[in-house]
């Protein structure tokens, strides 16, 4: 995939994108803005979008481009000059907003708050955590230690000041923002969001059901971890690590 995306980057996928259409799919479902978001060319995400690329077209793990641009900005240093154009595409590329459905109720979250950043970084990761996860399970149990999943703190540590204000980076302010939404939570207001596996250790709720767009796309509501592609990793998973992740 890195490969697909430093060919996107150099545009010699060019000629690919008029022979196929702005919104051809690898395999993997990544679009041409995809991977040129992957690939951290800024230019090539703004002339895809000025072409009608689609922002909420998703991948096979409910990726759309805007997680994929979060890849090369979380990987530069903040004082990469990169970073200024790569934040101007996280913000055209940003999502109006994810509409959740979880205990009965609708909640709408927006790209300035802070849960709506926490759901697209954890968004980003999740294929990996997820994997990871169930490896160190059964590490675990056969040797006795306790390896960490790459927490959510630490991947929003990752952010540049450019995308999330600096306050919003500061542990007892993510801590405080993901324990006050976890699923068992008994705080209020409570949106329920994330199930905590560990300390500083979340994945998403999977009580959620998720729709992208807020009206951009007549979508039906998607079950949470059917959209981030539990069901593929688990087919890729041993019968023991996927007793370990259920």
């Amino acid at each position: 995939m890195r490969v697909l995306a430093r060919l996107v980057g150099a545009r010699v996928g060019h000629d690919a994108f008029e022979k196929y259409g702005i919104e051809h799919k690898t395999p993997a479902g990544l679009t041409p803005l995809m991977l040129a978001a992957l690939a951290g060319n800024a230019r090539l995400v703004r002339a895809l979008l000025e072409r009608g690329a689609s922002r909420t077209a998703r991948d096979a793990f409910g990726r759309t481009a805007m997680h994929y641009v979060l890849f090369p900005l979380m990987a530069k240093g903040e004082q990469d000059p990169v970073v200024i154009e790569l934040a101007d595409a996280y913000a055209a590329l940003a999502l109006d907003a994810v509409d959740l459905r979880v205990d009965g109720r609708l909640v709408r979250l927006y790209p300035h708050q802070a849960e709506f950043v926490h759901l697209a970084v954890l968004t980003t990761h999740y294929a990996s955590m997820f994997r990871w996860l169930g490896q160190i399970e059964l590490v675990s149990r056969a040797f006795f230690v306790n390896p960490k999943v790459p927490s959510a703190l630490g991947l929003l540590d990752c952010l540049p000041g450019s995308i999330v204000p600096a306050y919003r980076l500061a542990p007892t302010y993510v801590n405080a923002a993901l324990a006050k939404n976890e699923r068992d939570a008994t705080a209020k207001p409570n949106r329920k969001l994330w199930r905590r596996i560990r300390h500083d250790e979340y994945l998403p709720n999977p009580e959620i059901a998720v729709r992208y767009g807020a009206g951009e796309v007549s979508g039906e509501f998607v079950p949470i971890e059917e959209l981030l592609g539990k069901p593929i990793l688990l087919e890729h998973m041993s019968a023991e690590g996927r007793a370990s992740v259920r």
